[in-house]
């Protein structure tokens, strides 16, 4: 996906229509303690090897022209001024000489890491260690002058820093053409042109992942006559954190989306409870709840605000607001013809409300054309084929969960190849959805896994496939995938990893197989040699259509 993001972004950098790529945050910005948004990060070198830095080596071998520092320390040292990180591992190592550019304010803030003790030293470290530009406030410009009379910073570092950022304008064209063929013409016929909309609700379909339907969906289109679009977000387009100057009302809400597939139909709204609080507001809940009751079907938009995840919107409980809750149970108990369309950043703890709902998809922020992507989904027009990235936990307490966690000393004896230590007292350890789950209005059948070979030397590979057949009444997508698990070397390996997937699309009935070519490459770790490679011994290989194989 990194290496995806790159291309697309500078694919088109020599005639002065592409982007540079700049890959954000480096690193492990991923793991902050407690969850919090920029917070330190502590690490073992094989997790950070394994785990963190291959998708922004991936990147680098791509091209992308730019990388980012992040605001955390890791194992103790502010990614701004981490002279390891930066310099000996992306430059020496993996050979990167583009521009560095640091966090927001990220050098300065050395001095609140404890790290630094003056402006002077913030410059320092970060400029040693290769950061070459500074993204605010000023120290670069404060205190680099002083700090080359001193002898404490050499010019040729300097030196190396102004050629990189010179180069990259250069590459970019800025010298020839300032503006990058902007254009007023162009930006009229290309903002929210039917082309690009047409992308966005793909993209929408194809994100969104059922996670239960006890056969309410899809819904039916000819006799579902009148439908009560429910919830905080029903008529908001839910265009996600950091849209900056997107507007809502430029967005389709599901709301609009069902009344624009459906215009022959009755489509009322009502709110029911506000979505960006905490607070439990039940003062629509009765309104909602009679407005059900009067109608064939019922969607249900809850979950979170868009600017209720992403940067600096760290949350202690992932659950939904009790008013929500409330909102969920009066108005199923009026109608159990409803389906719940779950919005949210980041996978939410639904142990509460699961039973409650008959049916429920999570579509994510889905963006401009949400709603009609959505409303194509509900009432059948489009399959559900969306997987989850991942896990979402039972409850909070189970966090971090992710499948491909380190097989353990005492396992659960029913769940070995899932590697949970031990089992807590009051709950299941299996999370409730596991990664890459996802749910279809159709049935697909697996058989025939077979390897073309059992053994394999080095530079060799081996084929494994599966025959995938349709056995439902209409074409749908599903998502192949495959793991693998290194049952035994010199350090303890996760209980399965993802190593493919394939997408296949099947009309009613059809049968195709689906195969995957696992070379030495896909079997390489980080060894207690420190050092990338595959080690002899023997390997479990599972294809299945989720993590929980």
């Amino acid at each position: 996906m990194a290496r995806a993001m790159v291309r697309g972004f500078q694919k088109d950098l020599p005639d002065g229509r592409g982007v540079a790529a700049c890959i954000k945050h480096f690193a492990a910005y991923g793991q902050a303690e407690a969850g919090r948004d920029y917070n330190t990060t502590d690490m073992s070198e094989q997790t950070l090897r394994d785990y963190y830095l291959p998708a922004y080596r991936a990147a680098v071998e791509e091209g992308a022209k730019m990388v980012m520092t992040s605001f955390n320390a890791l194992n103790g040292i502010p990614s701004a001024g981490n002279k390891r990180l930066v310099k000996s591992i992306l430059r020496e190592e993996w050979g990167f000489d583009g521009v560095v550019i640091s966090g927001y304010d990220a050098v300065l803030e050395m001095r609140a890491h404890g790290y630094c003790e003056t402006e002077r030293d913030c410059a320092e470290k970060a400029m040693n260690a290769t950061t070459d530009i500074e993204m605010m406030p000023a120290s670069y410009l404060h205190c680099i002058p002083d700090l080359l009379k001193e002898g404490r910073l050499p010019m040729c570092r300097v030196d190396d820093a102004v050629r990189r950022v010179l180069q990259l304008k250069e590459n970019l064209g800025l010298f020839d053409d300032p503006y990058r063929a902007a254009s007023a013409a162009e930006e009229e016929r290309l903002f929210l042109c039917a082309e690009h909309r047409e992308i966005a609700r793909r993209a929408a379909e194809a994100s969104a992942v059922l996670l239960k339907n006890e056969g309410v969906l899809p819904f039916d289109k000819v006799r579902t006559k009148s439908i009560a679009v429910i919830g905080p977000f029903a008529d908001r387009a839910m265009l996600g954190n950091w849209a900056c100057y997107g507007r809502e009302e430029e967005g389709i809400s599901v709301f609009q989306g069902v009344r624009n597939l459906l215009p022959e139909a009755e489509v009322f709204y009502a709110e029911g409870c506000p979505g960006d609080s905490a607070e439990n507001d039940c003062t629509g809940i009765r309104e909602a709840a009679a407005l059900a009751k009067s109608c064939d079907a019922v969607i249900l938009c809850v979950g979170e605000a868009s600017g209720m995840s992403g940067e600096a919107a760290s949350r202690a409980e992932l659950r939904l607001s009790a008013s929500q809750k409330n909102l969920i149970r009066e108005v199923v108990k009026n109608n159990g013809n409803t389906a719940a369309v779950l919005f949210c950043g980041r996978p939410l703890v639904l142990t509460d409300v699961i039973d409650d709902i008959p049916a429920l998809a999570v579509a994510w922020q889905p963006g401009t054309e949400g709603g009609n992507a959505l409303a194509s989904l509900l009432f059948g027009e489009v399959n559900f084929s969306g997987k989850l990235p991942m896990t979402f936990p039972r409850s909070e307490g189970q966090i971090p969960i992710y499948y491909n966690c380190l097989r353990t000393g005492r396992p659960k004896p029913e769940e070995f190849f899932a590697g949970y230590c031990s089992w807590y007292l009051d709950m299941p350890n299996a999370p409730l959805f596991p990664f890459g789950y996802g749910l279809s209005y159709i049935e697909f059948a697996l058989s025939s896994v077979r390897a073309d070979k059992t053994e394999m030397k080095r530079g060799e590979s081996i084929t494994v496939s599966v025959v995938v057949e349709n056995t439902g009444k209409r074409m749908g997508d599903i998502v192949i995938q495959l793991y693998i698990c290194d049952e035994f070397a010199s350090l303890v390996r996760p209980a399965k990893e993802l190593k493919g997937f394939q997408k296949l699309t099947l009309q009613p009935g059809e049968k195709r197989q689906a195969a995957f070519e696992i070379t030495e490459e896909m079997l390489k770790f980080w060894t207690a040699y420190n050092r990338f490679e595959a080690e002899s011994g023997s390997f479990i290989a599972w294809i299945s259509d989720s993590s929980r194989v």
